[in-house]
């Protein structure tokens, strides 16, 4: 009896190192796997790291000419509205002359 007990218990003893074995071997490879996965995730993370700073660069670039534009463009409204100014004056002094001859016809006698 002890010795039946004792075969049975290396039987599985074997059985279940045999078990483990499997199961180590499994989980060794799904480990591996799992590395092999996050380097590709890695490299590909890098990548986009890479293009996001290009990317940051030519935003920044763009941000600077818009920058310039604006200053420009504030130039020019600055102008325009000088120039509008005098103009606002000469029409108003071409109503005043337009006026003024409006009264001097209005004056003179009439052709015969």
């Amino acid at each position: 009896m002890v010795e039946s007990d004792l075969q049975h218990f290396k039987t599985e003893t074997v059985k279940a190192y045999g078990d483990m074995a499997v199961d180590l071997t499994l989980v060794k490879g799904i480990a591996l796997k799992s590395m092999e996965r996050l380097t590709i995730i890695e490299i590909k993370l890098d990548n986009h790291t890479e293009r996001f700073d290009r990317l940051e660069t030519r935003q920044d670039e763009q941000t600077r000419v818009l920058h310039e534009h604006t200053a420009r463009l504030d130039r020019l409204d600055t102008t325009l509205n000088e120039h509008t100014t005098v103009l606002s004056e000469h029409t108003r002094a071409l109503q005043e002359h337009t006026a003024l001859l409006t009264q001097i016809l209005a004056r003179l006698p009439e052709k015969p």
